[in-house]
């Protein structure tokens, strides 16, 4: 799957200091797939180390034919109060 980032995703990732590389990583092999607060919009979940810490990658994304358009991508510290148990 392709994946483009929406303007504001692609400023996130900047201002957060995430890479390409966090949101594929992400999307390509989530801990979990949640939905959104539409039906089209789902949230693509990864537990990740960084420096020592775990931390959730959150990425937010409508899947449109072949591609993941992402709508915005952070990470959390809150690993608890994102992360649903099945």
């Amino acid at each position: 799957m392709r994946i483009e980032l929406l303007p504001h995703a692609e400023s996130q990732l900047f201002e957060r200091g995430l890479t390409l590389n966090n949101v594929k990583a992400t999307l390509e092999n989530p801990d979990q797939v949640i939905c959104g607060n539409s039906k089209e919009i789902k949230i693509a979940q990864k537990i990740c180390k960084n420096k020592g810490k775990k931390f959730l990658y959150r990425v937010v994304f409508i899947e449109q034919d072949d591609k993941y358009k992402v709508v915005t991508v952070y990470r959390t510290s809150k690993i608890k109060k994102y992360l649903k148990e099945d």
